[in-house]
């Protein structure tokens, strides 16, 4: 039998893959036990408390106060509790599913020093490249490329690595590529699609939700800094185009009271609506009363080029079109699918003309469903347990 730590620095908020990868590991019969092992910087997220309540789930909170996207002392205070924790619980019959560059960098020289267990590095983004975006100057260049060559380092340590994007056969590279490139093993790395679940998202809860009158643009997801540019340019759009256009806001994050004061200083002739993050079983609830999905722009970002955003398969699981940034991932998907507008710069302008593009986009979500959803990546997840398993 075998016990499965998932180990994660984001205590902010519980990717949703996570949580699907954890869902898969509950009906695996040689797993008999799931601890979430979540630094807690700030504030933990109502998703790790709720999954931690479910079936051969346990919660591990290590409670270190710590800004997001920093390099501080905190993250050192942590490395050590983790080191601590892991090499007395950890045994051969231990699968350390490590989330992130972060968590990964103790558990590494934990199995350096000759501590047996197994080891998955789950990579939701390269966050060396978040490093250098986040400083954007010399220091920050600097210390990306220094735990770039941590990272290339680790991964040849670990017994499987998990990637969420891999190139679809147009003009970008996934993740998978940018490893095979710096010189790993093509079969060590597996893609793991970060794709809706096929029951829970077609046949969710229904809830009372009432949709705005005129054509609906939304945003789902995290609402960070790095969106808040975009989203002020969508409400100047509809600003500029009128009263037949209609705002939805689902999420949490650092700019979303940010955004809620400029709308209604600046912008309280709109409808714009905010919602919370909701849960996974009632999210297609907000999707449906979209016309349009913006898929947020981020400008040149390595990282975002390589990446198809959740949002992008989910609005188009539900057959709703996504407006996504040219010379990435999730134009190539939006392409091969015709589900959506491509756009190469974000402005006023390109958004008015893609609003009226997307009008006349149908598509029949039907082949996206079959290929696209968690029970193609559970497959690939129970395989790699049963080997690791042996």
């Amino acid at each position: 039998m075998m016990k499965v730590y998932h180990i994660t620095s984001s205590g902010g908020g519980m990717h949703s893959r996570m949580i699907k990868e954890i869902h898969t590991l509950q009906k695996i019969d040689c797993v008999d036990e799931i601890k979430i092992i979540v630094w807690n910087r700030n504030k933990l997220n109502k998703n790790i408390l709720e999954i931690s309540k479910e079936k051969k789930v346990k919660l591990n909170i290590i409670n270190i106060p710590s800004q997001y996207g920093k390099i501080t002392l905190s993250i050192v205070k942590f490395w050590f509790s983790l080191f601590r924790k892991i090499r007395k619980e950890a045994d051969e019959n231990t699968l350390l599913w490590v989330h992130g560059l972060i968590s990964a960098i103790p558990i590494t020289l934990l199995k350096l020093s000759g501590k047996k267990f197994k080891f998955i590095y789950d990579i939701h983004d390269l966050d060396f490249e978040i490093i250098y975006q986040n400083y954007k100057n010399i220091f920050g260049k600097f210390l990306s490329k220094f735990f770039e060559k941590i990272d290339l380092f680790l991964v040849r340590q670990v017994d499987r690595i998990l990637v969420p994007t891999e190139s679809i056969g147009k003009n970008c590279n996934g993740l998978k590529e940018f490893y095979i490139n710096k010189g790993i093993k093509e079969e060590k790395i597996v893609t793991l699609w970060n794709v809706p679940e096929i029951d829970k998202f077609l046949n969710y809860k229904k809830i009372k939700l009432k949709k705005p009158k005129g054509f609906v643009v939304g945003y789902i997801g995290l609402i960070r800094e790095e969106v808040y540019k975009s989203i002020l340019i969508l409400f100047e759009t509809i600003n500029e185009l009128g009263q037949d256009y209609k705002i939805v806001l689902v999420g949490f994050g650092t700019a979303k009271e940010k955004l809620k004061k400029i709308a209604k200083k600046k912008y309280k002739n709109l409808n714009i609506i905010f919602y919370d993050a909701v849960k996974y079983n009632i999210l297609p609830n907000y999707y449906n009363i979209c016309d349009a999905i913006l898929s947020i722009m981020y400008g040149e970002i390595k990282n975002v080029k390589r990446a198809i955003q959740t949002k992008v398969f989910e609005s188009a699981f539900l057959g709703i079109p996504v407006i996504v940034q040219e010379n990435t991932l999730n134009a190539d998907f939006v392409r091969k699918y015709n589900c959506g507008v491509v756009i190469k710069d974000l402005t006023v302008e390109e958004i008015k003309i893609a609003l009226e593009k997307v009008k006349k986009i149908k598509f029949n979500p039907e082949d996206i469903r079959k290929k696209w959803n968690w029970k193609n990546e559970e497959k690939k997840l129970v395989k790699i347990i049963k080997e690791l398993n042996k």
